[in-house]
């Protein structure tokens, strides 16, 4: 088994096994021994490949070759010869493809290189002190605190003095004398509310007289039994229906 590939900046390696027409390793002629051509992308690279019989073995040939300049997607040929029965030349050949599996951290325009990356951590660094120079430091905060504690005692000051206080308690003070003794129309102050009980004391005065029915005792003196009296002698039996409910508990003097 030979390899197909070849990582570029890397060494390739591999062996050669001899064999007999049975299938037994066996060794492979001394003189001229195994020796691998190398050519690239078709054409002799003028170098050969390094070819060491494996110690304590028979028939086993480890090879190596370390490329110099090779790219990505060359194709790398190796051509492998030996001798055996003293000089019967064997021939094999085998192709490998150059991988360059380091894309990404060279130099390819638009990749994130060593140098960049350590350019934007400096400027990420000098961004961050900027910034705790800048918004944060002590005397910058000291300021915002004594800012904000200045505006809670304005505040304080201007909404919430005892002088303010007082002000509004007055001023609610003298609405609520202002309501109880003012004339505002629609509103009984108290000469009206004297004058309604007035009214309503005459009125009761004269149902009490007029013959108006009367559910609770009522005590009559001399001189108002007197007046009902007269009142019945003029309509008496209009008179007796309307009293007749009414208790006469008097008193004649």
């Amino acid at each position: 088994m030979r390899p197909s590939a070849l990582h570029k900046d890397k060494t390739l390696y591999w062996t050669i096994p001899v064999y007999n027409i049975s299938g037994i390793l066996m060794d492979a002629d001394s003189s001229p021994s195994p020796s691998v051509a190398v050519r690239k992308n078709g054409s002799s690279t003028g170098t050969t490949a390094t070819v060491t019989k494996r110690s304590a073995t028979t028939g086993l040939y480890d090879c190596s070759y370390d490329p110099s300049g090779e790219l990505e997607g060359e194709i790398w040929t190796f051509d492998e010869t030996l001798y055996l029965n003293s000089g019967q030349a064997f021939f094999n050949s085998f192709t490998v493809t150059i991988l360059d599996l380091e894309r990404g951290t060279d130099s390819i325009t638009g990749y994130a290189t060593t140098t960049r990356l350590n350019t934007i951590e400096n400027n990420l660094s000098g961004l961050i002190l900027t910034i705790d120079d800048t918004l944060a430091t002590t005397t910058r905060l000291n300021t915002i605190e004594g800012n904000i504690s200045g505006l809670i005692n304005a505040v304080d000051d201007n909404l919430a003095t005892t002088t303010k206080v007082n002000t509004v308690e007055s001023n609610l003070s003298g609405l609520i004398g202002g309501i109880s003794t003012s004339s505002i129309s629609g509103y009984a102050t108290t000469t009206q509310l004297n004058s309604v009980q007035s009214n309503l004391s005459g009125l009761l005065n004269n149902l009490s007289l007029s013959g108006v029915e009367i559910s609770a005792a009522v005590d009559l003196s001399a001189g108002a039994l007197t007046d009902i009296g007269e009142i019945l002698g003029n309509n008496t039996r209009g008179m007796v229906y309307h009293v007749k409910n009414v208790t006469y508990r008097t008193t004649i003097t």
